[in-house]
């Protein structure tokens, strides 16, 4: 099965007999959120529908804290050279922009659940630790 990542969602096609019992698990708990259909028209599910071609996403993992729900850090592996972006609440905007080198710093990040692969998770992010301590963006 090929998969892309992107920002909203994580997308499966060309799916093998196995990828198909992959997302039937995910369909019958609940983490299946739309369908494919054509021309960027998404279907929310209902009725399953199984095609070997067909494009399926997930729903959004998320983490609360305090009372904010905002997307889970990545927690995925990241190669030498990928963008990533981690909360920095010294920075204006909140967070930094970098690239993996699979240095120190790097596994810093991702050990303490900083790292998200858009500007807009990790700055979703820092507002959620800033609030939660009592401060004000």
């Amino acid at each position: 099965m090929e998969q892309v990542l992107n920002e909203n969602c994580e997308m499966l096609w060309d799916m093998s007999d196995k990828d198909v019992c992959v997302i039937t698990k995910a369909w019958l708990s609940g983490a299946l959120e739309h369908y494919y259909i054509s021309n960027n028209v998404w279907l929310k599910y209902g009725a399953m529908s199984l095609c070997k071609y067909s494009i399926y996403r997930t729903k959004k993992k998320t983490i609360m804290i305090g009372d904010m729900e905002v997307p889970e850090p990545f927690n995925g592996s990241l190669k030498d050279g990928d963008t990533y972006y981690y909360v920095d609440l010294h920075e204006d905007d909140l967070v930094y922009e970098t690239n993996c080198s699979n240095s120190y710093f790097d596994k810093i990040l991702f050990t303490r659940g900083l790292i998200h692969l858009n500007k807009e998770s990790a700055i979703a992010h820092a507002k959620a630790l800033i609030k939660v301590s009592g401060g004000e963006v």
